[in-house]
């Protein structure tokens, strides 16, 4: 039972985890750790104090909930379990850490997103800056193994909370903004500008949802340069800051219903940063495309561009592209993995290196691409042919034996197109 501070101490140095070993970590339970996935707390009438008690998973019974009764001593004990992790990380000694401003310090977050509010199961879930990956109790939970990462906050919630409390009926405002701005789009470009249309917009009938499969792919542009700073120990730069980029283009095409390969949605977004390098070799973007006084391109906002695909997002919409998780970390979106159709997965033997979409263009469907400049619209198409490629060769069980071929083609000729 934790009485006191040091209490507190003493529990963290006799667990058996304390022992500073990635090795011994592994097996471990969450029971071997000193942070305690669920505690029970109780108040001790006589002496006026609380009492903190651990709950072993595979030792303890149950917790009894909402049918928490008194104990001899008139106290009532309350189960809470533990739904989020804050830690503070600091690089190893052994990096370059004062040099390494930007990546010395920083926050994680690690919490258990429950897709109802009344279920005891979750999934958890690491938040690291933009980076939201899937993760576990425990690694939430595991201190000793690792130096550099500290406990901050521990986020304790009780089971019964939602049998205590009458929880309303979950409103979702966010998807009535969504589907306006589908049917609704907006343009910034200036009124004497006609803007060019490479896209047929959201009809009145389509149905959006888990049924519907579009293909996307998507363009950026740098914000912010890196920057480096000389080690003079080493004589070697040292990353001070990332590049950072700004979503600047999303095109969208229908891969499901009567209108395969017609363009949902192309838009250009006008950023709130200034674009320091336009990246047009790799993004197709041309200086004053982003410009509303003299771009021809549908110029949308980013909250307009990111409230569609969080719409279609939520609405269960399977999205089918190359590259698509990079895609979506630097959008700063969250898509459930079952929603992922990703050619750069399905085109990939194990341990081996991922083939880029111009060598699969070029060698599965006999296209050229990217030529000069990337355009969205022919990478997105180009991913929906791939993935229609993909189910015909599955159907005729031949897919391994060309996805063999094409790493022999590429070992050969060092994977260009």
């Amino acid at each position: 039972e934790i009485k006191s501070e040091a209490d507190l101490d003493l529990w963290r140095s006799t667990s058996p985890a304390s022992a500073p070993s990635s090795d011994k970590s592994r097996g471990k339970s969450v029971d071997d750790m000193w942070v305690a996935p669920k505690i029970r707390l109780s108040y001790d009438n006589a002496s006026g104090r609380c009492i903190v008690s651990r709950i072993f998973e595979n030792k303890s019974p149950e917790p009894s909930k909402s049918k928490a009764k008194a104990d001899s001593k008139g106290s009532v004990p309350y189960d809470y379990e533990l739904i989020g992790v804050v830690c503070h990380i600091s690089d190893p000694p052994d990096t370059d850490s004062e040099l390494n401003v930007y990546n010395a310090e920083h926050l994680t977050a690690h919490l258990k997103i429950k897709e109802d509010a009344k279920s005891s199961k979750g999934k958890w879930t690491l938040f690291n800056g933009f980076m939201i990956t899937e993760s576990s109790l425990k690694d939430a939970i595991e201190f000793s193994s690792f130096p550099w990462k500290e406990p901050c906050i521990l986020l304790y919630q009780r089971v019964d909370v939602f049998e205590q409390i009458q929880i309303p009926q979950r409103v979702y405002p966010m998807a009535n903004y969504g589907l306006a701005a589908f049917l609704r789009p907006e343009r910034l470009s200036a009124r004497e500008v006609v803007p060019m249309r490479t896209f047929a917009p959201l009809r009145s009938h389509e149905r959006i949802g888990p049924d519907m499969k579009v293909a996307i792919d998507c363009e950026f542009v740098c914000v912010e340069k890196e920057e480096t700073r000389l080690n003079p120990k080493t004589g070697k730069d040292v990353l001070v800051k990332p590049m950072r980029h700004s979503l600047a283009r999303v095109s969208l095409l229908r891969a499901s219903g009567p209108e395969v390969g017609k363009p949902l949605l192309d838009d250009y977004i006008v950023g709130s940063e200034p674009v320091v390098d336009y990246l047009t070799r790799y993004s197709g973007i041309e200086p004053g495309d982003l410009d509303r006084s003299i771009s021809t391109r549908h110029l949308v906002t980013l909250k307009s561009a990111y409230l569609r695909l969080r719409y279609l997002a939520d609405q269960g919409v399977t999205f089918i592209g190359h590259g698509l998780k990079s895609d979506f970390v630097m959008i700063n979106i969250v898509v459930p993995q079952k929603q992922i159709i990703d050619t750069v997965d399905l085109y990939h033997l194990p341990n081996s290196r991922k083939l880029n979409l111009r060598f699969l263009a070029t060698h599965v469907l006999k296209l050229d691409i990217q030529g000069v400049t990337h355009d969205s619209i022919e990478d997105a198409r180009t991913a929906m042919l791939l993935y229609a490629r993909y189910q015909q060769l599955k159907s005729k069980g031949i897919f391994d034996q060309v996805l063999h071929e094409l790493y022999e083609i590429g070992n050969k000729y060092g994977f260009k197109a």
